[in-house]
């Protein structure tokens, strides 16, 4: 099982994909590389998520736990227009939205790719909960 998520944090991979594995930290810069993580779940912290938009400093509340990730070179997608959104920003909102700000916490996805710092889903495909 592996967590993927932006890195936030000051540092060398500030802006950064941070993907975490049982043993290992790896990063992947999204102007360089893009992610095909597998088996997804999109997870929050929402106590964490309210302090943070209530003002409260940023802290790590969001993640993709998933059971594969690759990293590979960003290329076009092809069928990109079936693929939606997906993001968190609790500073906006408390939990995970696609691109019509439905919640979709918890939701359950086949596959899910990054292209820069977004993150995309397939439309219509999605795994029940």
């Amino acid at each position: 099982m592996y967590k993927v998520r932006f890195h936030l944090g000051a540092g060398p991979n500030f802006m950064n994909w941070q993907i975490k594995g049982p043993n290992n930290v790896w990063y992947a810069d999204p102007k360089t590389e893009s992610l095909f993580i597998s088996d997804c779940t999109l997870n929050n912290n929402k106590k964490i998520a309210h302090k943070i938009n209530g003002g409260a400093h940023k802290s790590v509340c969001a993640w993709v736990t998933c059971g594969d990730v690759l990293i590979v070179k960003p290329y076009e997608f092809s069928g990109y227009e079936d693929h939606d959104s997906v993001n968190f920003n609790p500073r906006k909102c408390t939990h995970w939205v696609n691109s019509v700000g439905e919640n979709i916490d918890g939701k359950k996805f086949e596959y899910i790719f990054s292209r820069g710092n977004k993150l995309f889903v397939p439309v219509g495909v999605d795994v029940a909960v």
